[in-house]
């Protein structure tokens, strides 16, 4: 059905006169066979058809379907009442059309909507932000886009239609779109609009383009909280929980009073960095600016004390808070997940039900995360209250979490396989945690089923899914390939960049390495603590002792990141391996930890140390809970140098230590499954192929 220009498009029939009993109003349009009866007189549509009034009524109609869209009369009402504007005339008042685009909008039928836009006569920028706005409205951003490209050279364009245009182009995941609305904003001189400047920071940072958005905040001249709070939430959620800390110090400084949104960023800071002391200063300051009231912050109270172990902090808080909502429970929840209390996390579950909450998908996950053996009965009535809620689909991927944490690959594989052959759909999430279980077995064959079945499901250029390939790919030694996936990304992530940085430095490609280090930093991403890993281990291992030097000092430096362990361990490998043993011996007594296991091997493992050196070193503060490869490393290492006693002396050691070498293991994979074995294990293979490998075995030897 459809109300056009013509007036002959109409019939109207109404009532027999006044006092006449009420009879129907039948519209009938003719470019549509269908007869819309509405049951109403006149006077239920309304005699009164002023503007406000009909726009009014409109309105209502929109909200009323918006929150029942099944409801056919609701429709009928809106376009019965779009005839009597027509007859009326009152199709080219402002507000009445604004009204009638969104209420078809908001009914589901906005190619009406568009329809009626371009029958109209006259337009403005109030009708065209309704349009853009109905787009947005029924998830057609691509739309909404086309729509602001044919008339953003008119005189139409404002800071609210811009500001919808990058809602748009976040939805999109267009950042070429973004930067198009960035360039129209600088040139019609929206630049410093605090607004239009805070809807350009968001639509960076959830493009994953945190520099450009650090770029607008710079540049702001008036900022204020939302901006600030903006900023702050972006560095976060880049995982640079250092910085955050820091430009909350910098918007104290300023005077700025943080409000709630504010402290959640910090706690989450907290969170990340597991800075205990740091999170009870902010606990303090919380208290003392009057918000431990506020559901959001004591919630962000209790996952800041959960993941920094302390669950009697996070249960304190917990209890204390007046108002609790779903996503509280699962922060406590979790936390007894993260302590490995997973009776207490069914008591706290318990709990939400006693509330008549609901619980949700991250509810599920994290009970069947940590689940054991142990509790499987627990498991099992979890599983049947989440079929019951309807949250069965979530079921599965709690499961497979759980078996990936617990390093059980081959039940997590199973698993998948289960949950595909009962026709669950896998998301991205379950995807991404099994692609972890090929990367980590360097099943090559497997990640590519995986690869397939993700191209299949349409999540190939899913963040997570991607950035799991690329780390698949390059542990499993086929560095084109991840680069392959990594180039095809339509968005990328701080993870994926370090991801591939890793894996070219592991595989010795030191150049290309340090070349994606630098495209990373020109398109506004800033490099991290673990970008900094993936670089120094590429120096490490091309043996790049200046360039090594100078992007150790560039990360305390330059990017204020105080090195970790990994860091000194990267670079006291590449200094013992280029010979330079006397300043890696001030670079260890400088490092302020105790030297790991990792550490004691890249040093024990070089082959450029003599024998002297090798004495020399060994007097460093070396950990003294060595494993049972640093034992080898050690003996091996004597060995070589001829020096046979102090050789026999470690293996002896071994022995009154208590420690035994691991037994080497190796898997194969048969017909899609992962078969792991180890020396002397009696074989599991079947006759017939412990036959055709014995065959292949008497041939290589015998030399056929």
């Amino acid at each position: 059905m459809w109300v056009g220009r013509s007036s002959s498009r109409v019939s109207l029939l109404p009532g027999n006169g006044a006092g006449s009993s009420p009879r129907p109003c039948i519209f009938i349009c003719s470019r549509s066979s269908k007869v819309v009866t509405h049951s109403a007189s006149m006077n239920e549509l309304g005699e009164t058809t002023d503007e406000q009034s009909v726009g009014g009524f409109l309105g209502a109609i929109g909200v009323s379907f918006s929150a029942c869209n099944q409801h056919l009369n609701g429709i009928n009402r809106g376009m019965a009442l779009h005839c009597l504007i027509f007859k009326r005339g009152l199709q080219e008042q402002q507000l009445i059309a604004r009204k009638v685009i969104l209420m078809y909008s908001k009914c589901g039928r906005v190619d009406f909507a568009r329809q009626f836009l371009d029958e109209r006569a006259t337009r403005d920028a109030v009708i065209w932000n309704s349009m853009i706005s109905g787009y947005l409205i029924n998830g057609k951003p691509k739309d909404a886009i086309d729509l602001f490209s044919s008339v953003a050279g008119g005189n139409f364009v404002n800071n609210f239609t811009l500001s919808n245009i990058l809602k748009a182009c976040v939805l999109a995941r267009s950042i070429q779109g973004g930067r198009a609305v960035h360039g129209i904003v600088f040139k019609l001189n929206f630049s410093w609009d605090i607004v239009l400047a805070g809807s350009l920071m968001d639509m960076y940072l959830k493009l994953g383009f945190l520099g450009r958005a650090r770029t607008i905040f710079e540049m702001l001249r008036n900022r204020d909280l939302v901006s600030w709070n903006t900023i702050l939430s972006g560095l976060v959620q880049f995982s640079l929980p250092d910085e955050a800390v820091r430009l909350f110090q910098r918007m104290k400084f300023e005077r700025f009073f943080p409000n709630e949104v504010t402290f959640v960023c910090v706690l989450k800071a907290s969170s990340l960095m597991e800075d205990y002391n740091l999170g009870r200063s902010f606990h303090s300051l919380i208290t003392k600016c009057g918000f431990f009231c506020d559901t959001f912050v004591g919630t962000a109270l209790v996952d800041m004390y959960s993941r920094c172990l302390e669950i009697e902090d996070s249960e304190m808080v917990f209890l204390a808070m007046k108002s609790k909502n779903v996503v509280s429970f699962n922060a406590i929840i979790g936390g007894y997940v993260l302590v490995g209390s997973p009776e207490k996390g069914m008591q706290a579950y318990v709990e939400l039900l006693k509330k008549a909450m609901r619980p949700d998908f991250v509810t599920i996950t994290s009970l069947l995360s940590s689940i054991s053996s142990a509790c499987l009965p627990e498991g099992l009535q979890i599983h049947c209250h989440a079929i019951k809620l309807g949250l069965d689909s979530y079921v599965s991927l709690g499961i497979i979490s759980s078996l990936v944490k617990r390093d059980e690959g081959e039940k997590a594989l199973s698993c998948f396989k289960t949950m595909l052959s009962s026709l669950e759909k896998p998301d991205e999430f379950s995807v991404s945690a099994v692609l972890k279980t090929s990367a980590d077995w360097a099943a090559a064959e497997q990640g590519k089923h995986l690869q397939s079945l993700a191209i299949r499901l349409g999540l190939e250029s899913a963040v997570y899914v991607a950035t799991s390939l690329v780390d698949m790919y390059c542990k499993c030694g086929m560095v084109e390939d991840a680069l392959k996936v990594f180039h095809n990304m339509p968005l990328k992530n701080e993870v994926t960049w370090n991801a591939m940085i890793i894996g070219l430095g592991n595989h010795g490609k030191a150049g290309r390495a340090l070349e994606l280090l630098h495209e990373m930093v020109d398109m506004g991403l800033q490099p991290d603590g673990f970008t900094f890993v993936g670089v120094l281990v590429a120096c490490c291992n091309a043996g790049l002792v200046d360039e090594g030097r100078s992007y150790f000092n560039l990360m305390r430096c330059g990017y204020g990141i105080r090195p970790s362990l990994e860091h000194y361990t990267a670079v006291i490998s590449l200094l013992v391996r280029a010979g330079l043993l006397h300043e890696a011996e001030v670079l260890t007594k400088a490092c302020p930890f105790l030297p790991d296991l990792v550490m004691q091997r890249s040093v024990l493992a070089s082959h450029l140390v003599s024998q002297r050196e090798t004495k020399k070193f060994m007097t460093l503060k070396l950990h003294s809970n060595i494993d049972s490869s640093s034992f080898m490393l050690f003996s091996n290492l004597f060995a070589e140098e001829g020096l046979w006693a102090e050789a026999a002396g470690m293996r002896s050691s071994m022995r009154e230590m208590g420690v035994r070498k691991e037994l080497g293991c190796s898997w194969i994979e048969i017909r899609d499954e992962t078969r792991v074995f180890t020396a002397g294990e009696n074989p599991w293979l079947p006759d017939s192929l412990r036959k055709t490998l014995f065959l292949a075995h008497w041939e290589i030897m015998s030399g056929k």
